[in-house]
């Protein structure tokens, strides 16, 4: 097994096991009430230079935290004490007496939603399946579905979850036609009843020194990087994570020596992404410093970064265009192991390389909304109205196509208005952005379906 997927794995099957302990129960137009800002992150980007997947999904921009407490609930309350405002966790909604659930609702603590991700991953690692070959029939992939629809209703209505995590790694084989379904679930839910709008984010791994990736896997220096990216799609991906750890064969290496800059593996990363399909405008990139370090027995190391190389790898992504911070991570059970919960130099590494990104991002906090936030509509003549909440004076009125750029524009005070969908508009997503005469900002995702 790849060293990078198996540490993957056990926090996957740690996460399983422990959603299975806490749980105990288990189109022509769609529109959603819009969910309030005021659980909105004090630092989101400034409407004017964000990326546009930030300006559908403003939630998720400007935050940082790790991608897993196993430990306790307690330690939400600890990652918020650092100050640190997001988490990764299995949602715990489902069921009122989870202590997490409680945690995560006394200390208003932001989430993305770890589970999606092991319906998929689960189901390529089933008896008869072929190690990093998955195929999934017809009919498992429906029952992908249904479970993740059912997952999707048990969780619409948490106002502290803000994104889904639907793809872990590489769970082998080509997955992206299961990856679009799911990604086009969210959406339905969006439209259809969730109480705030969410994307979906899907992760890839690397290995940050290329010539030990070589070594360790096999093949060329980027074999492992294109692999990684392979279940990369538009259609499924609002968000990229990108996570490079720091995995070493020989012992004892000088941290110094290591690239924490990323200034080989990130531009391949890139690189092949664009290949794919990838604007880094429309599905914007989570960074994911290797903030964790331990021994692989009768394999090799994680090399404990540094407080300076933590902070060095977490100002490079933002750099290098990162919206937001997921670092692995706080706790993920692993003996021995430091990690941002136990290693002080880490964790302060990392607070000042957060620091660094803030002086990058242009805090902004969206206070208006528009009514529905996220909309369906069939390709057909017809229209639709949207409601401008809170807006003052004259409002200005854009339209951005699926590609990022501005199709229409208008500044009015005349609120709700209405557009035009038409056979002449192609399918895709639109963003909708009202900002008033004060500077303040709406937004809201339009989908033109067949």
């Amino acid at each position: 097994m790849k060293s990078s997927v198996r540490l993957r794995v056990i926090a996957a099957l740690f996460l399983v096991v422990i959603f299975g302990l806490f749980q105990n129960c288990g189109v022509n137009q769609f529109q959603v009430a819009p969910g309030s800002t005021d659980n909105a992150s004090d630092i989101v980007f400034n409407d004017d230079s964000a990326p546009l997947g930030c300006k559908r999904w403003p939630r998720l921009c400007g935050l940082a935290g790790p991608y897993a407490i196993l430990g306790s609930a307690k330690e939400v309350f600890d990652v918020k004490a650092a100050g640190l405002n997001m988490v990764g966790i299995i949602s715990p909604y489902g069921d009122p007496a989870n202590p997490y659930r409680k945690a995560i609702i006394e200390a208003k603590m932001p989430y993305i939603d770890l589970l999606p991700s092991s319906f998929v991953f689960l189901a390529c690692k089933e008896p008869g399946q072929i190690p990093w070959a998955c195929v999934l029939s017809e009919e498992r992939k429906n029952k992908i579905m249904t479970d993740f629809k059912a997952h999707l209703a048990a969780t619409q209505n948490d106002p502290y979850l803000i994104a889904y995590w639907i793809l872990d790694d590489n769970p082998g084989g080509d997955l992206k036609d299961i990856m679009i379904r799911m990604r086009n679930a969210v959406m339905e839910s969006n439209a259809n009843g969730a109480i705030i709008a969410r994307p979906t984010v899907c992760g890839f791994g690397s290995i940050l020194d290329l010539t030990e990736s070589a070594s360790l896997f096999g093949g060329a220096q980027d074999d492992y990087v294109v692999k990684a990216i392979s279940n990369f799609t538009p259609q499924a991906c609002d968000f990229v994570a990108l996570y490079n750890y720091a995995y070493i064969s020989e012992p004892n290496k000088d941290p110094s020596k290591y690239d924490w800059a990323m200034s080989a593996v990130l531009p391949r990363e890139y690189f092949y992404l664009r290949a794919k399909g990838w604007d880094p405008n429309l599905q914007p990139v989570i960074g994911m410093p290797s903030a964790f370090g331990y021994e692989v027995s009768g394999i090799g190391n994680y090399l404990t970064p540094r407080e300076e190389d933590l902070q060095t790898q977490t100002r490079s992504f933002c750099e290098q265009g990162a919206v937001s911070l997921f670092p692995y991570t706080w706790n993920d059970l692993v003996p021995n192991a430091n990690l941002l919960g136990n290693n002080k130099p880490m964790l302060d590494g990392f607070l000042k390389g957060f620091d660094d990104c803030k002086a990058l991002w242009r805090p902004f906090k969206p206070t208006l909304q528009i009514n529905p936030s996220v909309v369906y509509v069939s390709q057909t003549e017809g229209s639709q109205m949207f409601e401008v909440i809170g807006a003052k004076g004259i409002s200005t009125f854009t339209i951005y196509g699926p590609d990022g750029t501005v199709l229409y524009q208008e500044a009015s005070k005349d609120f709700p208005t209405k557009i035009w969908p038409n056979k002449s508009s192609p399918p895709g997503e639109y963003t909708i952005i009202a900002k008033d005469e004060n500077g303040a900002v709406g937004t809201a995702l339009f989908k033109i379906i067949p």
